[in-house]
Order: structure tokens, then sequence, then C-alpha cells
């Protein structure tokens, strides 16, 4: 009973800190205008009954918890803003497809926030390094123009993509053919972490304003 009675504590002691729950570190880059409760949707039901519907699933022995005080944030949070499925070149709704189901296991591109994780006050937060959970493989005759892929592939190389290749395909550039023409290696983690893009500002679709 005691156990039950510290969790209960602890939650409302949670809802005394709400701003705490919404905000745990620094927002994403770009995200600094954007209210909380834009992707932090109230959870249905009082906090009462959200901590007796905690407190149940606990006592049932159930894996899985009742939305506390907002609901999860999933992808169609992200897409309110950044909806540009049919162009976009790596849309994560691809990703459930069953030839993914070995990068679905490594890196979970299914989600937005493998990668896009809020609170971290990075643009990505796993430093770019997924192209190698998909692209180990190019077909003979594959028309690639510039340095040898399956050779970088072979070698590794995977954190030379995007110093070539903006992963989304949002951003209007020119892509160098040859490696030594590529972005550095550090512009790149620049860019990841919270600098300015090495692929320019000039972007095929703008993100909606909050």
């Amino acid at each position: 009973m005691f156990w039950a009675v510290g969790l209960a504590v602890f939650l409302v002691a949670a809802v005394a800190n709400q701003d705490e729950i919404l905000s745990p570190g620094p927002v994403n880059p770009g995200h600094e205008a954007v209210d909380c409760t834009s992707c932090h949707l109230p959870a249905t039901g009082s906090h009462r009954q959200q901590i007796q519907a905690n407190l149940q699933k606990f006592m049932a022995g159930e894996n899985t918890d009742a939305p506390f005080h907002s609901e999860p944030v999933d992808n169609s949070a992200c897409e309110d803003c950044h909806d540009r499925k049919m162009e976009d070149r790596h849309p994560a709704f691809r990703f459930k497809e069953p030839r993914f189901k070995e990068a679905r296991a490594s890196v979970a591109p299914q989600y937005c926030v493998s990668c896009h994780q809020e609170h971290t006050g990075k643009r990505v937060a796993n430093g770019g390094d997924f192209c190698g959970s998909c692209h180990r493989e190019f077909e003979e005759g594959q028309k690639i123009k510039g340095p040898d892929h399956q050779a970088l592939a072979d070698q590794e190389r995977f954190d030379t993509c995007l110093k070539c290749h903006d992963f989304h395909g949002n951003h209007r550039y020119k892509v160098p053919q040859e490696l030594q023409d590529a972005f550095s290696k550090e512009a790149v983690l620049y860019y990841l972490d919270d600098g300015p893009s090495p692929f320019g500002d000039d972007k095929i679709h703008a993100d909606r304003e909050q």
C-alpha cells in the first residue's frame, strides 16, 4: 500500500511542476517560438482521474501507462508544421514497410523523435549516424554520379553521406559531384547540433508558422 501512496504523491508533485514536465531542456533549433501546448495536448480527464488510472494499471500489472498531464507526442504533432510527405525524400511513414524491418530495429526511423529528440537543444540528437541502416548495397549500373558509393559503404564511411546529401531533400542546392567538393564533416556536425545549414537557407517547402 505504501508504494501506491508514494506513486500518488509523486504524481501530485509532478502536477505542481508542469513547466518542468513540458520543457525538461532546451528546445530544438527553430522551435524557440513554438508554444508548448502546440505539441503537448492535454490528456483526457482530470489529474485525479489520471492518477487513478495509472494506479489501477500499476496494481493490475499492466506494462502501459495512462497518459498523465499531456498526451504522448507522436509523428502527427511534427507533421502539423512539417507536412511534406509526398515530397520528403525519407518520410517517416515509409519506414513502416516490411523491407525496413532491420532499420526499424536499429534506429527506429518510423518515428520523427528517433532523430529529432526535443528538449536536447540539438537539431539531430543521434549525430547523423543512420544512413548505413539502409544504404549498404548499390545495384550494378545504378546511375549515381560522383564518388564510388559502394566503396564508401564497404569501408563503413557512412559519416560522408550527409556531406553531400540533404536527408529530407527540402533544400535547393547543387549536390557535390565529387567527395573533395563535399561539405566538411565539421560543418555537417555543427548543423546537426544547432549551427547554420551547409545546404543553404533556400527551402522547397516552408514550415508552417506558429
